[in-house]
């Protein structure tokens, strides 16, 4: 039932919303509404939603593990404290310890750097749909719900813009924090440069006198005593040799200088040593190899460790689809980095860029907007844009950035830095969102005319069964009431032929009587009121099994009942439900043959579909000795007015079974029969296992 909230006159805001767009007039009930009632469902709806929607921030936590009423469990109490804060109307704190807390680092799943842009505009997304969903539920009044849709959009479009100045604040921290950790880097590797071990040495070549090697050698090499070159060559790793053998062959034939970069080996390490020299000559012939050594282990592991920072920044900022860019104001020099490129689909550092190129890029309806920013940054030194651009294909894209001053060592400025960040999916989800609202907004308008037009089919069929109930059979009863009159009193007088008719008339009349009643217990089914009881299923066999206690004590009937629980349930139309089936089972027992019918109960799993969306069931199981059917007709005699046998072989209106499949519906159930002629047939009826109330052990009786 929907609540039915008081409207509000007038569509001026209130001071308290121009004042402050998170103050809410209509948004607390709905929260205390959802709180209340429906919390639990709340959070399942968010959930199931996050995982429809393949939420980014799901792929950094592994919940396969969980079922889904464990995440709900671990779930409401954030939620319960969310909607604690919408019912007190202080969403406004709510989203400040929020943020707070994602930008101290202290959200509960994954870092504040892994949440990602989509994650926001999902999780508002998805927060929206979830509260328009329950708003329904909490009314149908339609300036209420106008009212609801317009704060739910205010408080998503303030979350948004809380949430992504965060974003880009942290992400800016980030880069700045990685561009410090670069440039410390680089000193690193300056400094490393600058301490680093060069040592000298000389060879005579004619062997006259003993090669000389300076201190520091020693040290790289880490011996007292270095032997002839074949010696030191032995100690170069094996992969290198062949490279610095000819390096020094070169130079000895003539090329006389050589340099050469290998690793050597030392104390079971391996060192990358860098080695410059020159051959002294005299008439062509050799006489000195002068040259230094330097252990530059260091600086490779050192340019590594850079080299792997810098694609580690690169692929950060395509992550984040955040590309950078600078313009020194003195030389009016742009650059732009590898994802700014990318962001604008061109190939990094393909082109030189300048201001007027990028101006002829930005959209035309934004360039005089971004000429004014531009200037105004000279005094504001920081500045906050959105702007369009047109990529080469003729796509428009949305950025978003951020720019700010560098100033000299004297304070004054020679550099503009910014960042530009594409958020051309963010927007177009926006569009998309809104242009979702409006086609909803549609739908609840038509399903609104459904619903009228469904009332009025219901009021017409109300009215038609009032005229059945009174007008149409008050003349058949009449009809069979003179009928049988005269083939009481006036059969002497009649013919052979005029008394088989009068019986004709009458049979007809009673025929039609019993049509007329089958047809309004059909519609009851109909006209379905969920008004749902506690139903003993054992007290409705034994009233239908006294009904036939004469049938039962001559041997005629033999009725086996299993106990069967207690369910929720409509319970004039359970009743109904079996006096049918049994009744079903009577009629089309085998001439000869004492009927027996054996009812039974049992748990039944079913394949879960559209038409059964449940899995867990109660079956219960009516069978019988009958005539039985052929199973090709099995769903056939479900259908109203279907019967499988003549007038004249068995009474009925073929009404019947079609009343049991309805009541099954009315109860989110379903109804399957099996047959097989002269051995019987089975009628198993399915009901969610959510209906049984009290579960009796299954025993005889």
């Amino acid at each position: 039932m929907k609540t039915q909230v008081k409207k509000r006159s007038g569509t001026k805001r209130s001071r308290a919303e121009t004042r402050d767009p998170l103050k809410f007039e209509r948004l607390p009930a709905l929260g205390d509404f959802i709180l209340r009632r429906h919390l639990r469902d709340f959070v399942s709806e968010q959930i199931r939603q996050m995982f429809a929607v393949d939420f980014p921030v799901l792929r950094h936590t592994d919940f396969s593990g969980l079922s889904h009423d464990e995440l709900i469990d671990l779930s409401i109490p954030s939620h319960r404290d969310f909607l604690r804060h919408v019912a007190d109307n202080t969403i406004a704190e709510h989203l400040k310890s929020s943020i707070s807390k994602w930008k101290a680092d202290k959200l509960p799943v994954i870092s504040k750097e892994q949440l990602a842009a989509e994650d926001i505009s999902l999780s508002l997304y998805i927060r929206k749909k979830v509260f328009l969903h329950f708003a329904r539920l909490y009314t149908s009044d339609v300036d209420v719900l106008c009212g609801l849709v317009n704060e739910i959009d205010r408080y998503v479009l303030e979350a948004e813009n809380l949430s992504f100045n965060t974003f880009l604040e942290i992400h800016n921290s980030q880069r700045r924090r990685m561009t410090r950790q670069l440039e410390r880097r680089t000193n690193q590797l300056l400094e490393a440069q600058e301490l680093a071990n060069l040592g000298s040495f000389e060879w005579d070549l004619t062997g006259r006198t003993l090669p000389s090697f300076s201190p520091q050698v020693y040290r790289i090499f880490e011996t007292q005593e270095l032997g002839d070159p074949e010696t030191i060559l032995f100690s170069i790793h094996q992969g290198d040799r062949e490279k610095v053998r000819n390096a020094v062959v070169a130079a000895l034939k003539g090329k006389r200088e050589f340099e050469c970069e290998y690793r050597y080996l030392v104390n079971g390490r391996t060192k990358v040593i860098w080695s410059r020299g020159m051959v002294e000559q005299k008439n062509d012939v050799p006489l000195r190899l002068r040259g230094t050594v330097m252990d530059i282990t260091a600086r490779q592991t050192i340019l590594r460790k850079l080299k792997r920072n810098e694609e580690l920044y690169k692929q950060a900022e395509k992550i984040a689809r955040l590309g950078n860019w600078t313009y020194h104001l003195r030389t009016g020099e742009v650059a732009w980095s590898d994802e700014l490129y990318r962001i604008c689909e061109m190939t990094p550092q393909s082109r030189e860029v300048t201001v007027p190129f990028f101006m002829d890029i930005i959209h035309p309806e934004d360039r005089e907007m971004i000429r004014r920013q531009l200037r105004r940054i000279l005094t504001d030194l920081q500045l906050d844009y959105h702007l369009r651009i047109v990529v080469p294909g003729g796509e428009t894209k949305y950025l978003l950035g951020k720019a700010e001053i560098v100033n000299d060592p004297v304070g004054r400025p020679y550099k503009i830095i910014g960042t530009c960040q594409d958020i051309s999916r963010e927007v177009h989800m926006t569009h998309e969102l809104r242009r979702r609202e409006e086609n909803l907004a549609r739908l609840n308008e038509s399903l609104e005319q459904k619903n009228l037009e469904l009332q009025r089919k219901n009021e017409e069929l109300t009215s038609f069964n009032y005229v059945a109930s009174h007008d149409l059979q008050e003349p058949l009863r009449k009809i069979k009431t003179f009928s049988d009159l005269v083939l009481t009193r006036e059969k002497s007088r009649l013919s052979e032929t005029g008394v088989g008719w009068l019986q004709r008339i009458s049979a007809a009349a009673g025929r039609l009587q019993a049509l007329i009643q089958d047809l309004l217990s059909f519609s009851r089914t109909q006209l379905f009121d969920d008004s749902r009881k506690d139903v003993d299923l054992d007290s409705i066999l034994a009233t239908i099994r006294a009904n036939y206690e004469t049938d039962i004590s001559n041997g005629q009937l033999t009725m086996e009942c299993e106990r069967l629980p207690v369910i929720k349930g409509v319970p004039f139309q359970v009743q109904q439900l079996f006096e049918n089936l049994v009744a079903n089972s009577v009629k089309y027992h085998r001439e000869g043959t004492p009927a027996r019918i054996r009812v039974s109960a049992a748990e039944a799993e079913v394949v879960a579909s559209a038409d059964h969306p449940e899995v867990r069931y109660l079956k219960i199981s009516v069978s019988d000795n009958g005539i039985g059917f052929e199973q090709k007709y099995a769903s056939k005699i479900f259908e109203i007015f279907q019967r499988l046998h003549g007038q004249l072989s068995y009474s009925g209106t073929g009404i019947g079974l079609a009343i049991c499949k309805k009541i099954a519906e009315n109860h989110s159930g379903f109804i399957r029969a099996t047959g097989k002629p002269g051995e019987g047939a089975v009628f198993d009826v399915y009901l969610p296992w959510s209906l049984v109330v009290d579960e009796k052990k299954s025993r005889s009786q």
